[in-house]
């Protein structure tokens, strides 16, 4: 088994390539690292950005069934309203009245508001994430 002796081993002091080459290694290193983190950085904030949007759009999504819901029960609503103002306007037939008027009551006090859902815009506004959305 032999011995690997480096030539410059016994000498006293490195001449200026081999500082020079150490430089430039550390320097390589150094910008690779940084290099490979901004690309993991853009990639991970592309991955939030495609998750927030769709978040935003299973929102949309849910607030778009939510309010068809409210406007078809309003409609419900104002259909019965209307139909207990018009007996209730009948005078003639006071029976009726109080039968239609019985039947009609829970649209008096029933009131459908709609409420969005603003989870995502919230998390965006909140922690800065109107940044990562970019227009492609």
């Amino acid at each position: 088994m032999g011995l690997h002796v480096h030539p410059r081993k016994f000498k006293k002091g490195k001449i200026f390539i081999e500082y020079l080459l150490e430089f430039l290694m550390i320097f390589i290193a150094v910008s690779g690292s940084f290099l490979a983190e901004n690309v993991r950085e853009n990639y991970v904030e592309k991955h939030r950005e495609k998750k927030l949007l769709k978040n935003m759009l299973v929102d949309l999504k849910n607030d778009t069934s939510s309010l068809r819901w409210t406007i078809e029960c309003s409609n419900d609503q104002l259909k019965g309203l209307d139909s207990l103002l018009d007996v209730l306007e009948d005078t003639i037939n006071i029976d009726n009245q109080r039968k239609a008027s019985y039947y009609n009551n829970n649209y008096i006090g029933t009131v459908n508001l709609f409420m969005p859902n603003d989870r995502t815009i919230s998390n965006l506004k909140n922690s800065g994430g109107f940044r990562l959305i970019n227009d492609s």
